[in-house]
C-alpha cells in the first residue's frame, strides 16, 4: 500500500500486442497486431523481468481509442499456465480509485454529500469523544488525504508487529467492523482536517464503510452493482474465492521472489487495498473515463473535484488528488492521471491522460522499486511517441 511516483524518461519503444476495438461498455475479442516498435519496448520489459525475477507481469495499452494488451510469466512458478489479460491479481492502493466511483455515484444520487461532516454518517457508531475530535472532517476530506486521519488502522500495525496472531491456514485478517469502530473512538488526528495532505488507507476505510451506510449495501454489493453490472466488469470484485483458479500467486519481494504471499483478508480495509480486477477490466474503465475527460462530460467517472492540497507532502504545485486519483499537471496544455499500489505481494499501476489520449495499465504478482520505474518510463514514451 504505498505511493511512489518515481519521473523517470526512458527510451522506450512498443511492440507485439494484441489490440481490441470497443465501444462504450462491450468488450470484442482482440486480434493480433505484430510491429517492430512494439517488439522493442516488450523485449526491454522482458529484460527487466528476468533481472529481478519477477514471476509474472500483465499489461494494457489504450492509445486512440484503440486497446492493446501484453503478459509474460505463469499463473504460479509450479506451473506453466501462462498469465494473459483475463488473469486476475489484486490491485492494492488502486482500490481507492474503485471506491472514489462509488463515492461519486452515491453523491450524484444525493446519499453522500462532499462538505458533510462524517459525523453526520457514523454518530450512532461512535463515542461522545471520537464525535468530537472527528465533527470538522469532511467526506470530501476522505477523499483528498485531507482528514487528519492516520495513514494506518493502529489495530493493523500492531498485527504486523505480531502482537495479535495470525490464522495460519486462512491468512491475514486486518480489520472487522468492530476494529474500525474501535479505532475510531479512540482516534487522534495527526493534523487539523482540511489542512494538509496526508496519504492515509484509514482514510479511505471509513469512507467506504460510510458508503455502505448509506447505500445499505456491502462493499463488495456495491463493487458489483458500480462496476460489474454498470461498466461490464465481470473480473472486478473482492471475494477471492469468486475466481480462485484465475488469481495469480502472488510473491514476497524478498530478493529472489520465491516465496509464496498469504493472503491478505482486509476486511474493512478492502476499500483502500483489496480489490482485485484485470488488465482487461481496468483498461475497459479506463476508456470510458478518458472519454468522459475528452468530453467533459462530468458522469459517475469522473471526479467532481481534486485537492490542490497534494502538493505539500512532495513540495510540487503541480500534484493535486481526489476521488483515488493523482493529478499532474505537465504544463497548460496536458495533465496526466495516476495511482499505484503495493500490498499482499501484489503491485498495480495506472497512468491516463486524457488530452493525448493515451494510457496504461500495469499490474504485477511481485513488486519492487523496477516497478514504479517501468510503467512510468513506459507511459512516458507512450507520450513521446504520439503523432
Amino acid at each position: 500500500m504505498k505511493k511512489s511516483i518515481i519521473i523517470v524518461f526512458g527510451i522506450l519503444l512498443l511492440t507485439n500486442c494484441k489490440t481490441e476495438t470497443t465501444n462504450q461498455k462491450n468488450t470484442v475479442t482482440p486480434k493480433e497486431h505484430n510491429s517492430d516498435e512494439y517488439n522493442q519496448i516488450f523485449n526491454k520489459i522482458e529484460n527487466v523481468l528476468k533481472t529481478n525475477n519477477v514471476p509474472s507481469l500483465s499489461i494494457g495499452i489504450i492509445k486512440n481509442g484503440k486497446r492493446s494488451y501484453k503478459s509474460f510469466g505463469t499463473m504460479n512458478r509450479s506451473n506453466d499456465i501462462k498469465v494473459n489479460r483475463e488473469s486476475i491479481y489484486q490491485i492494492a492502493s488502486l482500490s481507492k480509485m474503485i471506491t472514489g466511483i462509488i463515492a461519486n455515484n452515491s453523491i450524484l444520487e444525493g446519499k453522500l454529500k462532499l462538505d458533510e461532516p462524517i459525523t453526520n454518517y457514523l454518530s450512532h457508531k461512535l463515542n461522545k469523544q471520537a464525535i468530537e475530535k472527528l465533527s470538522e472532517v469532511k467526506v470530501s476530506d476522505l477523499l483528498h488525504h485531507t482528514s487528519g486521519l492516520p495513514r494506518d488502522p493502529k489495530i493493523r500495525e500492531s498485527r504486523e508487529n505480531g502482537e495479535v496472531e495470525f490464522d495460519a491456514v486462512n491468512g491475514i485478517n486486518y480489520l472487522s467492523e468492530s476494529d474500525l469502530i474501535k479505532e475510531l473512538n479512540q482516534i487522534q488526528l495527526e493534523n487539523q482536517a482540511g489542512t494538509t495532505f496526508e496519504y492515509s488507507n484509514l482514510g479511505y476505510t471509513v469512507l467506504g464503510y460510510i458508503l455502505e451506510l448509506v447505500n445499505e449495501k456491502t462493499y463488495a454489493d456495491l463493487v458489483n452493482e458500480i462496476l460489474a453490472q454498470t461498466y461490464n466488469l465481470k473480473n472486478t470484485f473482492i471475494d477471492s474465492r469468486k475466481f480462485k483458479n484465475r488469481i495469480v500467486t502472488s510473491y514476497i519481494d524478498n530478493g529472489d521472489r520465491t516465496i509464496e504471499q498469504r493472503e491478505f483478508k482486509f476486511g474493512k480495509q478492502t476499500p483502500a487495498s483489496g480489490v482485485y480486477s484485470t488488465t482487461e477490466d481496468l483498461l475497459g474503465l479506463m476508456d470510458l473515463q478518458i472519454k468522459s475527460f475528452r468530453s467533459q462530460n462530468k458522469n459517475d467517472l469522473v471526479p467532481p473535484s481534486f485537492s490542490n492540497k497534494a502538493y505539500t507532502r512532495r513540495q510540487k504545485k503541480d500534484i493535486a488528488y481526489g476521488f483515488g486519483l493523482f493529478e499532474f499537471s505537465q504544463n497548460k496544455n496536458w495533465k496526466y492521471y495516476e495511482h499505484d499500489g503495493d500490498a499482499d505481494g501484489f503491485s498495480s499501476d495506472y497512468y491516463f491522460s486524457p488530452e493525448k489520449n493515451v494510457g496504461l495499465v500495469f499490474l504485477s504478482s511481485s513488486g519492487g522499486n523496477w516497478f514504479g520505474q517501468l510503467a512510468n518510463e513506459t507511459f512516458f514514451e507512450l507520450i513521446e511517441n504520439i503523432k
